[in-house]
């Protein structure tokens, strides 16, 4: 299933998420991801995928609530990136990895 928005203007923008707009602190692509996927909320247990953009740990708290799983990469930037949590990992072998996982 696939959902479409277009962004033309700052203002036209504004309206498409009019859902949302009470949300105050939520970064805009954690918004536009909102308005994207609430067609399916609470459908059940379903993975996200999304790119950089719409990708931080604040999306992926406020998906869970809509009972959505999420696949993505959350740049070191980001707000609330758990830098601390990776620096403290050791990896001693080349392709060795790791992750947080969000519950």
């Amino acid at each position: 299933m696939m959902h479409l928005k277009i962004v033309e203007t700052a203002e036209s923008e504004s309206l498409h998420c009019s859902a949302f707009d009470g949300e105050e602190g939520l970064l805009h692509g954690t918004i536009v991801l909102k308005y994207l996927i609430d067609p399916w909320a609470y459908s059940g247990d379903c993975p996200v995928c999304a790119d950089s953009y719409f990708a931080s740990v604040l999306a992926v708290e406020e998906l869970e609530k809509m009972g959505f799983g999420f696949i993505g990469v959350v740049k070191t930037a980001t707000r609330r990136f758990p830098q601390a949590y990776l620096a403290s990992l050791e990896l001693t072998t080349r392709g060795e990895w790791d992750h947080p996982l969000c519950k």
